[in-house]
């Protein structure tokens, strides 16, 4: 477009009839706005409006790819659970509680870089996808970098706040014989903890 956007042009050509002679019609028509739409509502399915990361549609998806992959990929699955959340979100009102899962999201993305990825299940529940040769090993130091992470205060524009989580790890290959199982197990060993 002349402002420098992108635009999404829908092409349509056929022969028609003008003035007694065979003549070629092509209609071109903005298809910016269905394309625009569309590439939201994708997002929307996938992402965790309030902070941005994969939601649970997304690891789901992300598990079934990993379990249907002929190489058949060792990885950890880890559940992050931030303990007494209801309590915490009843005192200080829901607004804080979203300042401090935005903080919080933004801090553990820090601490995995690219050795793992961040989705956000629910309401203070995260998961953490690890592929690796040695998931468990892997799984095993990212916890003990989330543990020594929130040793510090998490620190908001009006408020410092020391947050405790539960954790719990499921590996593959291991007993869980599909995506669901596994999210089963990550979440059984999660509450263990």
């Amino acid at each position: 477009s002349v402002d420098g956007s992108k635009l999404f042009l829908r092409y349509k050509a056929g022969m028609v009839e003008w003035d007694g002679e065979d003549a070629g019609q092509v209609v071109v028509s903005d298809d910016t706005a269905q394309h625009e739409a569309a590439r939201a509502l994708m997002w929307h399915a996938t992402h965790d409006e309030l902070t941005g990361l994969l939601n649970r549609s997304a690891l789901l998806q992300t598990l079934r790819e990993l379990y249907d992959n002929p190489e058949e990929p060792a990885f950890a699955l880890i559940l992050l659970d931030v303990d007494r959340f209801k309590l915490f979100n009843d005192a200080h009102g829901p607004a804080v509680g979203d300042e401090v899962l935005k903080a919080l999201s933004a801090q553990l993305l820090r601490t995995l870089g690219d050795r793992a990825d961040l989705m956000r299940l629910g309401e203070d529940e995260f998961a953490i996808l690890l592929v690796a040769p040695d998931p468990q090993q892997e799984a095993r130091h990212l916890t003990q970098d989330i543990q020594t992470l929130l040793t510090q205060p998490l620190t908001l524009p009006a408020h410092r706040f020391f947050l405790d989580v539960s954790m719990g790890v499921a590996l593959h290959p291991g007993v869980a014989s599909s995506p669901y199982a596994l999210l089963q197990a990550a979440n059984g060993a999660m509450l263990d903890a």
